[in-house]
């Protein structure tokens, strides 16, 4: 397996990260009330480093067994293949979370 054939899918995640990302990021704060933003915005930073931390280190966990067992084309399926369930489990997740509506300010 070519290393370039990973350009193109790792492109696209990093650019819909880059797109979605700040707006995700401002329609979670824009739930919060203003006194607690400041606060909101901390524990929303905390656990997106404590995400990324973690997906990093079972996803490389994962990959490097499949890695010491096999080749590195099953390795890396592996790893991308619990990478695609996890996302879906995130979105079957997103799906069932409610959220109080928003009030605009009188």
């Amino acid at each position: 397996m070519a290393p370039a054939s990973f350009a193109v899918p790792l492109a696209l995640i990093g650019v819909g990260a880059g797109v979605l990302g700040p707006s995700v990021t401002a329609d979670v704060l824009r739930l919060v009330p203003a006194e607690s933003s400041a606060t909101a915005s901390g524990v929303l930073a905390t656990s997106q480093q404590l995400g990324a931390a973690l997906g990093i280190t079972l996803f490389g966990l994962l990959y490097f067994t499949e890695l010491a067992r096999h080749d590195v084309v099953r390795a890396t399926s592996a790893a991308l293949f619990a990478c695609a369930l996890a996302l879906l489990a995130a979105a079957a997740l997103a799906r069932f979370v409610t959220l109080p509506a928003v009030r605009s300010p009188a």
